[in-house]
């Protein structure tokens, strides 16, 4: 039997029989109702799972996540100071970690031997192609404020190709990557053999 109610305008509504032979009954009826709040928790789930799917694949979540500090990243270099120091486009200052290079002239001071040929050598090498700047997870800023790091053209890095042409000696003793620091002694120790550049001057 369905209950019958009578609105203020005098009209009967009637309610349809929560059970009852030929109603459809309560769980008929509600399911239809939560039909749209069931899509959204299901909308919801799925945005999660996509979220996490993309977080498995390696992606970085949206609102960004910081860089590996030993992540390599294209840079524009304004200028060359010298063999192991330049500018880049966005003002920051790059001293080449594990090398030390010639000086050019200082006031009161003359260039070192193989200064202008390591200027000249690091502006040829930088001209080759794009220019990508490789952090050092220990090292990141020498005293003077200035960026350290490894620079690379293609598969070539500056640091190692001043060493292995003489036109720098390794520094050996700073708190950057170990292995770096075996690279950079094995290139000075082939320039060292070949007597390139400055170990051209030195005794036999």
């Amino acid at each position: 039997m369905a209950l019958v109610l009578l609105r203020p305008s005098g009209r009967r509504r009637r309610i349809p029989p929560f059970l009852g032979r030929g109603g459809r009954g309560w769980s008929g009826w509600s399911g239809r109702r939560l039909a749209r709040p069931k899509s959204v928790v299901g909308l919801l789930i799925l945005l999660g799972i996509a979220i996490l799917a993309a977080r498995l694949g390696g992606r970085a979540p949206w609102w960004g996540a910081p860089r590996d500090p030993n992540e390599s990243f294209q840079v524009q270099v304004w200028r060359v100071i010298d063999g192991d120091t330049l500018e880049l486009a966005d003002g920051t200052k790059v001293r080449l970690i594990g090398v030390d290079a010639p000086e050019l002239p200082q006031p009161g001071q003359p260039a070192e031997p193989f200064a202008w040929e390591a200027t000249r050598f690091t502006e040829q090498f930088l001209a080759g192609g794009p220019v990508w700047l490789q952090l050092d997870p220990h090292e990141r800023w020498d005293r003077y404020g200035r960026r350290l790091a490894y620079l690379w053209v293609g598969d070539r890095m500056l640091n190692e190709q001043l060493l292995l042409a003489g036109l720098a000696r390794a520094r050996l003793e700073f708190r950057y990557s170990e292995a770096m620091k075996q690279r950079f002694a094995q290139a000075e120790a082939h320039a060292r053999q070949a007597r390139r550049g400055l170990w051209a001057l030195s005794a036999p």
